[in-house]
């Protein structure tokens, strides 16, 4: 009876690590996070560490890209969130492809809440499993054309 104990015990050691294994595949599928970098139209700014976060939900829903704590101006005084849904993907060669147009973000601004702020034109962007590039266009307040450029590395909490 002993030995049936310990070939169990033996037995179920290996599957818990597997099953671990299977649930860290899955989540970097699903999410993934980066930090990097934030330039706006060309190098007229710059900002560092910015937090991207994509989470892929599945090909009709698209994914979300979460921006924290963003500024695309030094004359901005107060940085922002920006939460784009509904971004397109596809995965080529392992990496996942990006791309969106006519994109409404919900942009939060302390505990404001603004659409209609940054329309979105285009994005494009590519996410390996090292890093993620973005470009982004569109207007702010339907007057001034930005470009962004996102450049990060992935990393874990």
């Amino acid at each position: 009876m002993k030995n049936w104990k310990k070939i169990l015990i033996m037995a179920a050691v290996p599957l818990m690590f597997l099953s671990c294994d299977e649930d860290d595949k899955h989540d970097d599928r699903n999410e993934s996070d980066f930090k990097g970098t934030v330039t706006v139209n060309n190098g007229a700014f710059t900002m560092n560490n910015i937090k991207v976060e994509t989470e892929y939900t599945d090909a009709t829903s698209g994914c979300t890209i979460e921006i924290d704590d963003v500024s695309f101006s030094d004359k901005m005084p107060v940085t922002m969130d920006m939460t784009i849904k509904g971004v397109k993907f596809s995965v080529e060669n392992g990496d996942t492809i990006l791309t969106g147009a006519n994109l409404n973000p919900e942009i939060e601004i302390g505990d404001r809440d603004m659409f209609n702020l940054f329309p979105i034109e285009t994005l494009t962007g590519r996410a390996t499993k090292s890093g993620l590039v973005l470009d982004i266009n569109g207007k702010y307040q339907d007057t001034m054309s930005i470009s962004i450029h996102y450049d990060g590395i992935r990393f874990k909490y």
